[in-house]
């Protein structure tokens, strides 16, 4: 059976803080105080967690294609 990954709410939910916390402690650290910063390292740590990058990806990614349509050449 997979083990699930640890979610930010897993990691809030241990900490005491909320989810959006945690997600601005990942993204902008200074926004955070110190205290908090070093418990949440802590439980991130502790919990192996690793960050799921697809939604940013997909929310700040440009494919750079351009579509080009053809009449029929037949």
């Amino acid at each position: 059976m997979k083990k699930k990954r640890p979610s930010l709410q897993d990691v809030a939910d241990r900490v005491g803080v909320t989810k959006m916390t945690v997600s601005r402690f990942l993204r902008n650290p200074e926004q955070v105080s110190e205290a908090l910063r070093v418990k949440i390292a802590r439980e991130l740590d502790s919990l192996n967690y690793i960050p799921n990058r697809a939604p940013d990806i997909l929310s700040n990614a440009t494919s750079h294609a351009i579509g080009v349509l053809l009449p029929s050449l037949t």
